[in-house]
C-alpha cells in the first residue's frame, strides 16, 4: 500500500527519457533539412539508389560532407558515417548503452567525491598554515592532529580511481559509438527501400529519417520530426535549379545537343520573373549551356532520371574563372527591351 500523502509519480518520471532530447533532435533536424536541401543536386541521385551495402552511404555522403563546416552537422554525421566492422545486435547495444550509462554515473560520483575531498583538503592544508604560525610548531607535529596527511592521501587515490573510470567510459564509449554508426547505416538503408509512398526519398524525408539515428530506429525517427515545425520556407537556389532542370530534361528527351540547347535557353527566357532561379540561369547560361554539352558528348550516356542531376552538378560546380566569367557576362541571356 501507498503511504497517505506519497508524492505520485509523472508520466514523465515513469518513463525513460527522450533520446535524442527534443532540442538536440530539433537542432539535427533542421540542420539536416538545409544540407539536403542544399546538396541535393549531388546526392538526391545516387543516395536514393542504395540498395545492399550499408558502407556505401559512406561513400556518397563523405565527399559532400568536406566542405562543411556546421559543428552540429558535421558532429551528428562523424556519428553515422564513423568507419567500422562491428557486427551489432539490438540487443549488443542495449547492453552497451547500459554499460555506458554505469561508467558515466561511476566516473560523475566519482569526480564530485574527489572534489569535496579537495576542497576538505585545501581547509585542512590552510588551518594547517593557520596553527604552524600561532604555535610555532612545526607541520610534521600538527599535521596529523588536523588530518590533512589522511585528506591529502584519499585525494590522491580518488584522483587516481577517476582516471580510471575516465579511461574505462571512454573504451565503452569507442565500442558502443563503433556499433551505433553500423546500426545507422543499417536504418538508412532500411529507409531508403521502404516502398510506402508516405516516406518518398526527397531532402526532407532523409532528414526526418535520420536526424534521430543512432538512439532511434528510422521510423521512430521520422515520428518523432514530423512533429517538429520548420520554419525557414525558401528553398536554396541549387534544388530551385534542379528543380528547373528535372523539368526541361523531359522536354529535350531523345533531342540532339543544338536542339536541347535551344530549347532550354527558350524555356529559362519564358520562366516566371517571380522565379528564384532564372537570374541566376539567364545570368550564367555560359556555364549550363558548356553543361548540357558535357552530358551530351559524354561517352557514358546518364540515363533519364540521372541526366538533371548530372546537368545540375556540372553547371553548379563549373570553376567560374575570372575570363570565364567575362565570357559568361557577354553570353548571359538579356530579354529585348
Amino acid at each position: 500500500m501507498k503511504k497517505p500523502g506519497a508524492r505520485q509519480p509523472s508520466r514523465q518520471s515513469r518513463g525513460r527519457r527522450e533520446k535524442p532530447p527534443r532540442a538536440e533532435l530539433e537542432k539535427r533536424y533542421c540542420t539536416l533539412r538545409l544540407f539536403f536541401a542544399g546538396e541535393w543536386y549531388r546526392l538526391g541521385y545516387a543516395l536514393p539508389h542504395l540498395q545492399d551495402d550499408p558502407e556505401e552511404i559512406i561513400r556518397v555522403l563523405s565527399p559532400v560532407l568536406q566542405n562543411h563546416g556546421d559543428a552540429i552537422l558535421r558532429e551528428h554525421m562523424d556519428r553515422l558515417l564513423k568507419s567500422s566492422d562491428a557486427k551489432p545486435t539490438a540487443e549488443s547495444i542495449r547492453l552497451l548503452r547500459v554499460k555506458f550509462d554505469e561508467c558515466y554515473q561511476t566516473e560523475r560520483a566519482l569526480y564530485s567525491e574527489y572534489l569535496n575531498k579537495w576542497r576538505a583538503l585545501n581547509e585542512a592544508q590552510a588551518a594547517l598554515a593557520s596553527a604552524e604560525a600561532e604555535l610555532k610548531a612545526s607541520a610534521s607535529k600538527v599535521a596529523p592532529l588536523i588530518g590533512a596527511e589522511k585528506l591529502k592521501r584519499e585525494v590522491d587515490d580518488l584522483m587516481s580511481e577517476h582516471v580510471n573510470s575516465l579511461k574505462r567510459r571512454g573504451e565503452v564509449q569507442e565500442q558502443l559509438q563503433r556499433e551505433e554508426a553500423v546500426f545507422a547505416r543499417r536504418e538508412i538503408l532500411k529507409f531508403i527501400n521502404d516502398k510506402d509512398k508516405r516516406h518518398a526519398k526527397t531532402p526532407e524525408n532523409f532528414s526526418k529519417a535520420m536526424a534521430g539515428l543512432p538512439e532511434n530506429g528510422w521510423f521512430s525517427s521520422f515520428r518523432k520530426c514530423n512533429r517538429i515545425r520548420y520554419r525557414i520556407k525558401s528553398a536554396p537556389i541549387s534544388l530551385a535549379v534542379l528543380d528547373v532542370l528535372k523539368q526541361l530534361c523531359k522536354r529535350v528527351k531523345e533531342k540532339t545537343e543544338e536542339e536541347s540547347v535551344r530549347i532550354i535557353r527558350a524555356a529559362i527566357r519564358n520562366l516566371p520573373e517571380t522565379h528564384n532561379a532564372r537570374e541566376y540561369l539567364m545570368n550564367d547560361w555560359y556555364f549550363l549551356e558548356e553543361a548540357i554539352q558535357r552530358c551530351w558528348r559524354s561517352f557514358i550516356k546518364p540515363d533519364e532520371e540521372e541526366l538533371p542531376y548530372m546537368l545540375t552538378t556540372l553547371f553548379i560546380d563549373a570553376p567560374r574563372h575570372q575570363w570565364k566569367t567575362f565570357l559568361a557576362d557577354r553570353k548571359k541571356i538579356r530579354l529585348p527591351g
